[in-house]
Formats: C-alpha cells, sequence, structure tokens
C-alpha cells in the first residue's frame, strides 16, 4: 500500500511587503494584496479608477475618448511593466 504523503500546513504569509500611502481603499476591499495583484489598486494605496468611457467604435470625434483610454491603460497596468 501507499502512504499518503501528508503535506505542510501553509500559513498565511504574505509574499509581498504592502507599504501603502494611501490608505483609502483599504476599507473598500477584503484583501488589499488581492486588489493590489489584480489592479484595482496602486502600489501606494489608491483606487485605481473605473473604466471612464465607453466602449464604442473608434472615430475621428473621439480622440479625447481615445486619450483617456491610453490613460486609463497606463495606471491599470503600469506595475505589470516593470
Amino acid at each position: 500500500m501507499e502512504e499518503k504523503k501528508t503535506k505542510e500546513p501553509q500559513y498565511n504569509e504574505p509574499k509581498m511587503m504592502v507599504h501603502l500611502a494611501i490608505y483609502s481603499a483599504v476599507g473598500k476591499y477584503k484583501s488589499i494584496r488581492r486588489a493590489i495583484r489584480k489592479g484595482h489598486v496602486t502600489s501606494w494605496g489608491e483606487e485605481v479608477p473605473k473604466r471612464p468611457f465607453n466602449n464604442r467604435k473608434r472615430t475621428l470625434g473621439r480622440e479625447l475618448q481615445i486619450t483617456k483610454e491610453k490613460i486609463y491603460g497606463e495606471l491599470k497596468y503600469r506595475h505589470q511593466a516593470s
């Protein structure tokens, strides 16, 4: 018979150090680390804004919306680039 291997208990050790400058998002999210990983909160503790534009067809009159989309992309995915 094979012996069952028991795993060591995994404790909830933080894998990343959180040094927040702003605590506004702490009350909104159950796990601030998870929110940072998912990109809802920046690494310094500020909430990332929701999509400030609607997904319409790209036309010539929507230059401001396209600029907003670029800014949103830079804010949302800044931590993934480094």
